[in-house]
């Protein structure tokens, strides 16, 4: 065997060890280009699954199990109820972004701010809820919001449109 066969076999063999993951895409082209590759991935359990392309951009009437439409505006709500697995690419985000959330809860509480706002009048069912780090939004607002008739200060989460824009500029 010559060295450009062992060459050639050798880059094959490292191409397939490379690890893929789920991917989000600001556009359907890039999305799809990867999408149609139907790249596998291993799960924990070692199982095997496709990898999923989430793309931002209309719907499309292409069918590919991996190939998902994903609005960014819609980007949270993903994150908040996510039945998908997040595309590694952005977990070491998430991950200095809870880093962020967990700074500024500690420096409320310091502060004696009355927490977060929550679902369904829940403080009123669980006095401390507000205060609890579970409670927390992933995105909280810079600022606090005055509840002027109890005087009391807390912490909103930004506007949908706000992680919108970040997503689009990147």
């Amino acid at each position: 065997m010559n060295d450009t066969v062992i060459d050639a076999v050798s880059k094959s063999q490292e191409e397939t060890k490379k690890i893929v993951n789920d991917i989000f895409y600001l556009n359907i082209e890039d999305a799809y280009a990867e999408a149609i590759k139907q790249n596998k991935i291993q799960n924990d359990d070692g199982s095997e699954r496709l990898q999923y392309c989430y793309y931002d951009g209309e719907l499309t009437d292409i069918v590919l199990a991996n190939f998902i439409q994903l609005s960014a505006d819609n980007f949270v709500d993903m994150l908040s109820n996510n039945t998908l697995p997040i595309p590694q690419s952005i977990v070491s985000d998430l991950q200095k972004q809870l880093q962020h959330v967990v700074v500024i809860h500690e420096a409320d509480l310091k502060a004696k701010f009355s927490g977060t706002f929550l679902p369904d009048q829940l403080d009123r069912k669980y006095k401390n809820a507000a205060k609890e780090f579970i409670w927390q939004w992933f995105f909280p607002a810079k600022s606090l919001t005055l509840l002027s008739e109890i005087k009391e200060h807390r912490r909103y989460h930004i506007h949908e449109s706000v992680v919108s824009k970040a997503l689009k500029r990147l």
